[in-house]
This record gives structure tokens, C-alpha cells and sequence, in this order.
């Protein structure tokens, strides 16, 4: 599947998503794209540059588990 982002103007916004209504959910979805999802997506690609880098620090689920009950006790 492909993904497409357009801009389009408010007041045309509901006459493409009505045109685009007629589309399965196995052919098309509609992704919203809000403040949230946008800070989202600059989080995680920051993150994957980190680890392409060599810069992230990983854990094992031991350590995890320690980090994680010592900071329930605190």
C-alpha cells in the first residue's frame, strides 16, 4: 500500500472524503494527521536515527524489570 498526503482546503475537505468513502477499508484509510501523531512521528524517527547511529541505549527485560522496581520503591 502506498501512502499519499495531500493538502486540501477546508471547505473542499468533505466532498474528498465522501469521494473517497466509496473505497473499502482494505483499499483505502484515512489517516489522520494531527498535532499528535506528527509529534509522535519526529519522536520515533529521532529515535531510529539514534539506533542507526549506535548512539541508543539498549536493555535486557532483566534490566528493565530492576530499573522498574527500584523506581516503585523511591
Amino acid at each position: 500500500m502506498l501512502t499519499v498526503r495531500l493538502h486540501i482546503k477546508e471547505d473542499v475537505l468533505k466532498r474528498v472524503l465522501k469521494s473517497l468513502r466509496v473505497f473499502t477499508s482494505d483499499e483505502v484509510e484515512i489517516i489522520n494527521e494531527d498535532q499528535i501523531f506528527l509529534e509522535n512521528q519526529n519522536y520515533l524517527q529521532k529515535e531510529i536515527k539514534e539506533i542507526e547511529n549506535g548512539d541508543a541505549e539498549f536493555f535486557c527485560q532483566k534490566e528493565l524489570e530492576t530499573s522498574l522496581n527500584e523506581s516503585m520503591v523511591e
